[in-house]
């Protein structure tokens, strides 16, 4: 099977990971013992990591729609099927006893449905347009204070009422979709919306890149022509957000979006952000290795692990990198015994910014 998203609920004990044909609650302890396992009688795990809220699991499948388990026991609690959105490429957001999720009919139309936390229970579905063909590149939705920001595969951010799902206010980019276009997730931080829509291709087509649009007044606040990947991401840290990939790894100031630092002749990628310090997998002339930088870009330590196949690759690697407790988590997929590994490294000892 292939590891479509790892989660770690902190304090369970539990790790929690999406393969392509189901849902996996591993011992964190030893990384073997299945505690429980949810197989769907038709399609498989969307390909997101699940989200662990309190003491619930949620997750996405392919053709059926939103599940929520216990997270202790794996005891199925409800299920949601949203109409004809089937296919789930965003990772769903709870907030306010709402679970929001961005789905596709795999075709032209897309929407976000909410619904109770608790009980399943659809409370509102919102449409946001249709493209001129087919996407794939769904993103996923944010929450705060009341209003939830979805980026439509029509270039367009929305922000919409948490509770009622009527659109507060909307900021199109004129980003549309097509073959060469990426779209990457919203992010909230501090009176900002800070997503991605870029249009690749010839240098003389390629355009967008970050946009910050300023949630008091609906308007740009700055935007950088920045290339992105179909793997970019944003993360937040106080005033500096870091925008990361397969390509780049580099800080800009939030509120004006001029560059801070920027990683030469390597990314960190996959990478994550537990509080002021940023973990990931970086590949350079120098190798390949696991490496940790304060957000601002002062690095803090690096090692290089060793794999069972030294001709695997990062690219091998999950998307996920998990740092929960002074644990890392990651997936690996081995040539030689053809089967995905999942790593835990204590870096406890190792210094945080």
């Amino acid at each position: 099977n292939t590891i479509n998203g790892l989660n770690i609920a902190e304090a369970k004990g539990l790790i929690y990971i999406n393969t392509t044909s189901q849902l996996l609650a591993l011992s964190a302890t030893d990384g073997k013992t299945i505690k429980w396992k949810y197989a769907p009688s038709f399609g498989g795990p969307g390909q997101v990591p699940p989200v662990v809220s309190g003491n619930i699991v949620y997750d996405l499948f392919f053709g059926e729609g939103l599940y929520a388990f216990n997270a202790t026991t794996g005891q199925q609690l409800w299920s949601a099927n949203l109409s004809f959105f089937n296919a789930f490429d965003s990772v769903p957001a709870v907030a306010d006893g709402l679970v929001f999720v961005h789905a596709t009919d795999g075709q032209r139309r897309e929407g976000i449905f909410a619904v109770s936390a608790q009980s399943g229970v659809q409370v509102w579905q919102r449409m946001i347009g249709s493209t001129a063909q087919p996407s794939n590149n769904i993103t996923s939705p944010a929450e705060a204070d009341g209003t939830v920001y979805t980026l439509a595969a029509n270039g367009t951010l929305y922000a919409l009422d948490a509770h009622t799902g009527a659109v507060q206010w909307s900021y199109a980019t004129g980003i549309a979709t097509s073959s060469q276009t990426t779209y990457v997730s919203p992010l909230v931080q501090g009176g900002i919306v800070i997503f991605g829509a870029y249009q690749n291709g010839a240098a003389a087509n390629q355009s967008g890149g970050v946009f910050a649009v300023s949630i008091a007044s609906h308007k740009l606040a700055w935007q950088q022509p920045i290339s992105l990947g179909f793997n970019s991401t944003f993360y937040a840290a106080g005033n500096t957000v870091i925008v990361n990939g397969p390509q780049q790894t580099e800080a800009h100031d939030l509120t004006t979006g001029h560059q801070q630092w920027a990683l030469q002749n390597q990314a960190l990628y996959p990478a994550t952000v537990a509080g002021t310090t940023l973990y990931g997998f970086y590949s350079d002339f120098g190798g390949q290795g696991i490496a940790a930088y304060s957000v601002s870009g002062r690095g803090l330590w690096q090692f290089k692990p060793s794999f069972p196949d030294a001709s695997q690759t990062i690219s091998s690697l999950t998307p996920e990198l998990v740092v929960d407790q002074g644990n890392m988590y990651f997936g690996y997929f081995d040539g030689m015994s053809k089967d995905w590994l999942i790593y835990d490294y204590d870096i406890s000892g190792f210094p945080a910014a």
